[in-house]
């Protein structure tokens, strides 16, 4: 990630950032706002995975003399860091605080009443016998065919007969809910498996029932896996990658910070 000068403040803070060739949204509103101290902190405290690394780069041509005695106007700060971290690459959506995208033969809202976490989940009622909460297409979620995928949230049944989490095209699918607790499940994918998938094939939240009968879905993840963990079962997979929103460390650091 490389941050300059015509992306900070007068205030010193971050306005846009870019990783690779793709804008990761939620590690820039995550460092939208924070002085130049405060990001260094905060990517300090990332993870990333084994025998990778996070390079950042910030030159300014503005005073940062607070960041540090040793850093003067126009100078470089270089952080590397090195761990284990994932990012959910469902974005904004993650955690259900809108109405989830492309719902099928469902109405959905927001449920401020039943969630996992934060203010709402989503739910929705059926129109027909089968319905989908939301849909996130191959292309929508920018999978590569090169790349093992887990996906994961948390469902939980109304007064439907069940709901499952599933990617069409794939016979995979988490754990069927027929209770009316939140229960998480996940499935992964190998890159042989996304490979053969079309690109208008999707992840959806699949509900089965009558017309007028609900679910709802919170906390949804989709991220990358090596390919060992292609086969772990649903417990484990769930075990070893928690929900999270964006990008956020699982494991403890290394970190080097140098002028």
């Amino acid at each position: 990630m490389n941050i300059y000068k015509d992306d900070i403040n007068s205030d010193h803070t971050i306005i846009d950032q870019t990783i690779g060739n793709t804008t990761d949204t939620e590690l820039l509103e995550e460092l939208k706002g924070k002085s130049v101290v405060e990001m260094i902190k905060y990517l300090q405290e990332m993870v990333l995975e084994e025998d990778t690394e996070l390079n950042v780069s910030l030159t300014t041509d503005a005073p940062v003399a607070s960041t540090s005695s040793k850093v003067k106007n126009g100078q470089g700060i270089n952080v590397v860091i090195k761990g284990s971290f994932t990012t959910n690459l469902i974005g904004k959506w993650a955690d259900c605080q809108g109405v989830l995208p492309a719902p099928h033969q469902m109405t959905t809202q927001l449920d401020t009443g039943s969630k996992v976490s934060g203010s709402s989940s989503v739910s929705g009622q059926l129109t027909s016998a089968n319905g989908y909460l939301f849909r996130f297409s191959k292309s929508d979620l920018n999978l590569s065919d090169s790349k093992n995928y887990m996906f994961s949230g948390y469902i939980r049944n109304g007064d439907a007969s069940n709901v499952q989490l599933i990617f069409e095209g794939n016979s995979k699918h988490g754990k069927i809910v027929t209770g009316t607790n939140f229960e998480r499940t996940a499935f992964a994918l190998s890159s042989a498996e996304i490979t053969a998938l079309a690109n208008y094939e999707s992840l959806v939240g699949f509900v089965s029932g009558s017309v007028g009968q609900a679910a709802a879905v919170d906390n949804i993840m989709v991220n990358e896996i090596p390919a060992e963990d292609v086969a772990l079962s649903e417990t484990e997979l769930l075990a070893k990658y928690p929900f999270v929103k964006g990008v956020q460390p699982l494991t403890n650091i290394k970190s080097y910070m140098y002028w």
